[in-house]
Formats: C-alpha cells, sequence, structure tokens
C-alpha cells in the first residue's frame, strides 16, 4: 500500500478514536445528571408537602383559636343564663347557644380531620427525607465513579494524542495538508473501504479501473464521486 495513503488511513483512525472519547464523556456524566435530576424531583416533592404541611398547621391554629374563642363565649354565655329573666332572652340565648355548640363539635371535627391530614403529610416528609438521604449516598458514590471514569479516558485520550502526535511528525506536510482537507468535511469517513466494488462512503459503485487501482494500492485513490480517501481492507 502507498506509504502516504497508509498514513492518512492510520490518522483518520486516530482521528475517529479521539472523536469517541466525548460520547463516552457525555455518558460518564449523564449518569450523574440522571440521577441528580431525580434527586431534583424529590426535592420538589418535599417542598410541596412543606408547603401542604404549613397549610395544614395554620388550618388547625386557626380553628383552635375559634374554639377557644367559642369557650369564652360560652364562659359568658353562662353567666347571662344566671341573670336571665324574660323568656324571650332565655330562648335567644339557648338558640346562640345551640349554634355555638353546633359549631365547636364542627371546628373539633376539622381539627381531628385535618390532625389525620398532618400525620400522614408527616409520614410521607419522613419517607422523602429518607429517599433523599439515599441519594446524596448514591451521588456520592456516582461522583468517585465519574471521576474514576474520567480520569480513565483522560489518560487514554493523551496516549492517542501523543500517538498522532508522532505520526504528524512523520507525515509529509503537503500529505497532511490534503488529509486536513478531506477531514474538515468528511470528518468520521475521511478513509472509507471499498467493499463489492463501492465506496463505502457514499455508497457509489467505483468504475472497473478505479477499482483496480484501489486493489493495487500503489496510488492515493479518492472516489471520484465523494472525494473520500479509499482503501481495501486488509
Amino acid at each position: 500500500m502507498n506509504i502516504y495513503l497508509k498514513q492518512m488511513i492510520e490518522l483518520s483512525k486516530i482521528d475517529n478514536e479521539i472523536l469517541g472519547f466525548n460520547p463516552e464523556i457525555e455518558k460518564a456524566k449523564s449518569e450523574y445528571n440522571k440521577i441528580e435530576s431525580e434527586k431534583s424531583l424529590i426535592l420538589n416533592d418535599i417542598a410541596k408537602l412543606e408547603a401542604k404541611k404549613s397549610e395544614i398547621v395554620d388550618n388547625i391554629e386557626r380553628l383552635e383559636t375559634g374554639l377557644q374563642e367559642l369557650f369564652n363565649d360560652q364562659k359568658i354565655a353562662d353567666e347571662k343564663f344566671k341573670s336571665i329573666k324574660k323568656e324571650e332572652e332565655l330562648k335567644a340565648l339557648t338558640l346562640e347557644n345551640d349554634i355555638r355548640k353546633e359549631q365547636i363539635q364542627y371546628d373539633n371535627e376539622e381539627i381531628e380531620r385535618n390532625n389525620k391530614i398532618l400525620n400522614t403529610i408527616e409520614e410521607e416528609l419522613s419517607l422523602k427525607q429518607q429517599e433523599l438521604k439515599d441519594f446524596d449516598e448514591r451521588l456520592i458514590e456516582a461522583e468517585k465513579s465519574i471521576a474514576l471514569k474520567l480520569e480513565t479516558i483522560q489518560e487514554k485520550r493523551k496516549e492517542v494524542y501523543e500517538e498522532r502526535d508522532k505520526l504528524i511528525s512523520t507525515m509529509d506536510k503537503k500529505i497532511y495538508s490534503f488529509y486536513g482537507k478531506i477531514r474538515r468535511w468528511a470528518k468520521d469517513t475521511t478513509a472509507v473501504p471499498v467493499r463489492d466494488q463501492a465506496c463505502y462512503g457514499c455508497f457509489i459503485k467505483l468504475s472497473d479501473q478505479t477499482y483496480l487501482e484501489v486493489i493495487k494500492g500503489e496510488d492515493i485513490i479518492t472516489c471520484p464521486n465523494c472525494g473520500r480517501l479509499l482503501y481495501l481492507e486488509e
């Protein structure tokens, strides 16, 4: 095979390997981001439960305040009963007393109902807090794992870049420039194999003459259709 073609094919493979590092890095980061995203959902649930708890506590305090006022009114009414002389006043005060008792019963029932809701919310909050704690532990482990993966990737990438620099140092400048022009638009398909007499970059069938030249491997052959470097796989 033509030495220059061989160098460009090798460089293309190295450059493709370098391109492959980015998806590996993103994959490692996405694992952490996924856990962090799930943690955000838990924090959101906790915030909603805290807001609901605050609302229920306010309701209970309001009901208890109203209940205390009703008890105070009841004491005043009890004193009035002792001094009532007219039947009309007795009837009016009795009616007020009955309404007050109904209100007291209702408020007590509402306090009981709100306390049950509060207990349920506190149980859910306790579970969510534990879930949050578990996620924090998972995030710590994920951070360690990702740091290790990224360190390994960086070491591999450094080795590949060193290999690339070493290869480029041996290449003719014109050949490297020629390679760079194709690489700019073809990216990871700069150098492609020929299979079944077709360019595996644009999949156009090659003429018998072009195919024969690729088989010989004596010259740098590019696809007449797309301009990619062509080579025959060993």
